[in-house]
C-alpha cells in the first residue's frame, strides 16, 4: 500500500491499481487530497470477488465524511 498526495496521477494509477480517496486538507494554502494506492498483488485472492462492493462502500463513506454526515459514516463502518 502506498499513500500519495495530489490528484495529478490518479487516473493513470487506476488503470492498474485500486485507488481510494483518504482525506483532503490544506497544504501550503492549497487543498490536496491524499490517496491510498493498492497494488493488485497485495489484495488477497479471497477478497477479490468482494472488491467492487468494498470500493463502493469506501466511496460512500468518504462522500458522507466530506459532507460531515458522521452518522452515515458510523453506519458504513459496521459493514
Amino acid at each position: 500500500m502506498y499513500i500519495i498526495l495530489g490528484s495529478q496521477h490518479i487516473e493513470a494509477l487506476r488503470e492498474r491499481h485500486t485507488v481510494l480517496e483518504l482525506e483532503t486538507f490544506n497544504f501550503d494554502g492549497t487543498p490536496q487530497t491524499a490517496w491510498c494506492v493498492l497494488s493488485p498483488d497485495t489484495i488477497p485472492v479471497a477478497v477479490m470477488p468482494d472488491m467492487d462492493r468494498l470500493i463502493r462502500l469506501h466511496e460512500h463513506l468518504m462522500e458522507n465524511y466530506n459532507k460531515g454526515d458522521y452518522e452515515q459514516c458510523k453506519t458504513a463502518l459496521e459493514y
